[in-house]
């Protein structure tokens, strides 16, 4: 199989832009995450990630909600702790590997909320109806 998604950043990456450095396995908040995570699988298989992280510290919460996003737009989502690292599922597929991070993307924009209404599909059929060319919009992760 092969992934899913073409990465625009690895975990790594990730982490080093979250904690605006290289040596992020330093950062006391990354430790926190790490601490976290660690004590949330020790929980088996009842624990309920929505219970144990109202014990996370708001700060923390924050930081670890961006890496998660931002790992699972980039196709790397479950992220466990082994030996005092994270380590990442990837997901993959049967399918011939995308580009476009608009499939798993969480964030927030107007182009995601236009494909799932589909307003966009609408707007690109209007324009093609019309023999006006059409521009796709461009996506918010082609701006970082």
């Amino acid at each position: 199989m092969k992934p899913l998604i073409k990465p625009q950043e690895t975990p790594e990456q990730v982490l080093t832009r979250v904690f605006k450095t290289q040596n992020y396995e330093e950062d006391a908040d990354y430790v926190a995450i790490i601490n976290h995570l660690t004590a949330y699988q020790k929980g088996g298989k009842h624990r309920n990630w929505d219970d144990y992280a109202e014990k996370i510290p708001q700060e923390i919460r924050e930081k670890l909600e961006l890496i998660l996003g931002e790992c699972s737009r980039n196709g790397f989502i479950s992220p466990s702790v082994y030996n005092g690292g994270l380590f990442w599922t990837r997901i993959m597929t049967h399918r011939k590997m995308t580009d476009d991070l608009c499939t798993l993307c969480r964030r927030e924009c107007n182009v995601r909320s236009d494909i799932d209404s589909g307003a966009e599909k609408l707007r690109r059929q209007n324009k093609i109806k019309n023999h006006e060319e059409y521009e796709e919009p461009k996506k918010c992760w082609e701006d970082v």
